[in-house]
């Protein structure tokens, strides 16, 4: 159902279930595969940015996929925004399965 508001601060935990559900629907019963991987992130954010849209017109989102096979290797990422904090705002995302990490950063930017 869309939700009429103008700050990212009260529909954050809505976009988080939105996240997860879509996440664990599309990667839960995968195994990581370096062919899949770039398929798979494309179509999780082209996913995500339209469920967005659909939930709430009032921002301009951006989503940032990373999936990654699962290994000992350490992996560092940041980002950074020059925003309204009073409407503007992000929310990383980490899922995960055996065999691959999934990050999703979101930024919603209010119009």
């Amino acid at each position: 159902m869309p939700k009429d508001s103008t700050a990212f601060t009260e529909i954050r935990e809505e976009i988080k279930g939105i996240v997860d559900n879509m996440v664990e629907a599309k990667l839960e019963n995968k195994t990581y595969n370096v062919q899949d991987a770039q398929s798979w992130t494309s179509m999780l954010s082209k996913d995500i940015v339209t469920q967005l849209q659909e939930f709430n017109s009032n921002f301009k989102y951006t989503v940032m996929c990373l999936i990654m096979k699962k290994s000992d290797a350490g992996l560092h990422i940041s980002n950074s925004c020059f925003w309204n904090g009073t409407t503007d705002g992000n929310l990383p995302t980490k899922w995960e399965n055996d065999s691959m990490h999934c990050i999703i950063n979101i930024f919603g930017l209010a119009i």
